[in-house]
C-alpha cells in the first residue's frame, strides 16, 4: 500500500515538473523571437535606407514567424513601435496594415494597434 501510495505521488511531482518545464521553455522561445525581431528592426534603422519601417509580412518572411508570433513579440517588446496605416480610406475605421519600428527610447504610439 504505501509502495503504491509513493508511485503515484511520483507520478504527480513528476507531471507537476513536466508542465512547468513545458511553460519556461515556451517562455524562452517567446522571449528569443522579440529579441531577434527587435534586433532585425534595429539592424534595418541604422541601415539609414529608410525610417526602418517594416511590415508584418517582410517580418514573417525574414524571420520565419507567424503573424501571431510578429503581433506577440511587439507587444512583449517596448522597443518595438506598431503603427496602424489606413492608406485606402481616408476615414476608415479599420487599418489596411500593420509596421514595425525600432524605437529604443520607449515607442510612443504602441497602442495604436
Amino acid at each position: 500500500m504505501i509502495a503504491n501510495q509513493w508511485t503515484v505521488t511520483g507520478a504527480v511531482v513528476l507531471a507537476i515538473c513536466a508542465a512547468i518545464t513545458a511553460w519556461r521553455v515556451r517562455e524562452f522561445l517567446v522571449v528569443k523571437r522579440s529579441a531577434r525581431m527587435e534586433t532585425y528592426l534595429r539592424l534595418e534603422k541604422e541601415a539609414g535606407i529608410d525610417k526602418g519601417q517594416r511590415s508584418a509580412r517582410h517580418l514573417m518572411a525574414k524571420l520565419g514567424l507567424t503573424e501571431g508570433q510578429v503581433l506577440d513579440a511587439s507587444r512583449r517588446s517596448p522597443a518595438i513601435k506598431r503603427l496602424a496605416l489606413t492608406a485606402s480610406f481616408p476615414n476608415a475605421i479599420f487599418a489596411d496594415s500593420a509596421m514595425f519600428e525600432y524605437a529604443p527610447f520607449g515607442a510612443q504610439g504602441r497602442d495604436s494597434l
